[in-house]
C-alpha cells in the first residue's frame, strides 16, 4: 500500500506539470487576427504612479511598439503554439523581468529573457506563468523585430 501512494502521487504530479502547448494558450492565437509587439521596462509601475503621456501594458511601461506585417506575425503565433520552446515539468525560481509584451484580440503576454526565460500568460478566462527553453523561438522572432 505504501509503494501506491507515492507512485500514484507521482503520476498526478506529472500530469499537473507536463502542459501540452493545447492547454496553455492555443485557442487564443487560433484566433488572434491582431498580433502587437512591444519593448517593456523591467519594473511594473503602480497604476497610481502612472503618467498619462506614457503607455503601459500590464503596468509595465511601454518602450517601442510595432503592428507585425502578416507574416511575421503568423511566425510568431506559430511559435508561441509549438512545444519545443517551452519547458514542462518544474517551475524555474528565477526573478521574472519582462523585456518584450505581445498583444493579441484575446489575451497579453509578457516575456523575460533573462536571468531565465519565462512567459507570463493573462486573457479573461485564464492567467499563468510558463518557462521557455533557452534559444526558443519566440524569444528569437522578438530580439529581430527589436535588435536593440
Amino acid at each position: 500500500m505504501n509503494r501506491r501512494i507515492p507512485l500514484a502521487f507521482c503520476a498526478v504530479l506529472l500530469m499537473i506539470g507536463c502542459k501540452p502547448a493545447q492547454s496553455r494558450f492555443s485557442e487564443n492565437i487560433k484566433v488572434s487576427k491582431m498580433v502587437e509587439v512591444m519593448m517593456v521596462g523591467q519594473f511594473p509601475t503602480e497604476s497610481r504612479f502612472q503618467y498619462p503621456a506614457k503607455s503601459y501594458f500590464l503596468n509595465h511601461e511601454v518602450e517601442e511598439k510595432v503592428t507585425l506585417e502578416p507574416e511575421a506575425a503568423r511566425q510568431l503565433l506559430q511559435q508561441l503554439e509549438k512545444d519545443p520552446n517551452f519547458v514542462d515539468g518544474y517551475a524555474r525560481s528565477c526573478e521574472f523581468l519582462p523585456k518584450y509584451g505581445i498583444r493579441l484580440d484575446s489575451a497579453s503576454l509578457l516575456l523575460s529573457p533573462h536571468p531565465c526565460p519565462k512567459i507570463q500568460f493573462q486573457s479573461a478566462a485564464k492567467q499563468g506563468m510558463f518557462d521557455l527553453a533557452t534559444g526558443n523561438g519566440i524569444e528569437r522572432i522578438l530580439s529581430t523585430t527589436f535588435p536593440h
